[in-house]
């Protein structure tokens, strides 16, 4: 099929081209991207419904370029041969032993892999929902270049967990960082008995000082107490006061906030953990077949 094509290019570049106009003012698309974009042209140089593996592993565009009485064949920056216009029986080891000599290989791109699949192979090609606005596509461009009609497909799609990981018991995050905010802004709700206050606090008194904490948190109550009743004047300078000694309440509640931020960090990896092991994407070869044929028979029968 590829010589096919390649041997009538420039029938097949305007087959091409004209359904996929038909189709976008048919479904009122109006990006020339969707369903996908039109085969380009240069001068002499066309493009083809084919990708080019380059060495690298990157993959281009195959292009025929006319020249003459025969193409040349490119594909990014590289030529590989000639291809003569009357020749085409021999195209295809022509082609390939050019494109080994490349170290490059020959891809049919979405829409000519299912087109020769359908055409070729399958009996029912059954395609996702997405891909059967590619079909319809197919369709029109295998009937009017090859004037026959194309396989029977189906689309039917499915996105659920093959496999269900345990329960997981991780903490809640947005609890767990409801409780940092609280510590923050509140860190007199927090506070123990510390057994040794923070470097520069003195701990309890035993000679009749004031314990600093206790001290600190009958300030804040004060300035808070005094905030509600201020007037404009004063309140910044209120304020920032009792951000100071927040600050310095905070110090006593320091590991605490750390273990809470390291409980914070924990939760979050073994969330997203959970969702990649629950993500619904999958494709269901990456499953053991067992495990896919008991959860597709689930779904009808139930477990």
């Amino acid at each position: 099929m590829a010589v096919e094509i390649l041997g009538r290019l420039e029938e097949f570049w305007t087959v091409h081209n004209d359904c996929l106009h038909e189709y976008r003012v048919a479904h009122s698309i109006r990006t020339r991207a969707n369903p996908m974009p039109d085969l380009r042209r240069r001068d002499a140089l066309w493009e083809t419904p084919f990708w080019v593996v380059h060495p690298t592993g990157e993959r281009g565009g195959l292009f025929l370029e006319r020249d003459g009485q025969g193409w040349k064949v490119e594909s990014k920056d590289t030529t590989y041969g000639r291809l003569e216009e009357g020749d085409v029986e021999n195209w295809p080891s022509q082609l390939q032993a050019m494109l080994v000599r490349g170290r490059s290989g020959l891809r049919p791109r979405a829409l000519t892999l299912t087109m020769y699949l359908r055409r070729y192979l399958a009996d029912l090609f059954v395609h996702g929902v997405g891909g059967g606005h590619y079909e319809r596509l197919n369709e029109a461009i295998a009937q009017r270049f090859f004037d026959a009609p194309l396989g029977a497909y189906a689309v039917a799609s499915a996105t659920f967990c093959v496999t269900t990981p345990p329960q997981s018991d991780e903490e809640d995050v947005a609890t767990l960082r409801r409780r940092l905010r609280d510590m923050w802004w509140n860190p007199q709700r927090f506070l123990t008995k510390p057994s040794r206050p923070p470097a520069g606090c003195r701990g309890p008194s035993t000679d009749g000082v004031v314990d600093p904490l206790t001290d600190l948190v009958s300030r804040k109550h004060a300035l808070m107490a005094a905030l509600a009743t201020a007037r404009r004047p004063s309140r910044r300078s209120l304020t920032m006061e009792l951000y100071r000694v927040n600050a310095e309440l905070r110090r006593f509640v320091a590991d605490s906030a750390l273990a809470i931020e390291n409980r914070v960090t924990a939760a979050e990896s073994a969330s997203r953990s959970r969702e990649a092991a629950l993500w619904r994407g999958y494709p269901f070869f990456l499953h053991e077949p067992s495990a896919v044929r008991t959860a597709v028979a689930n779904i009808f029968t139930g477990p």
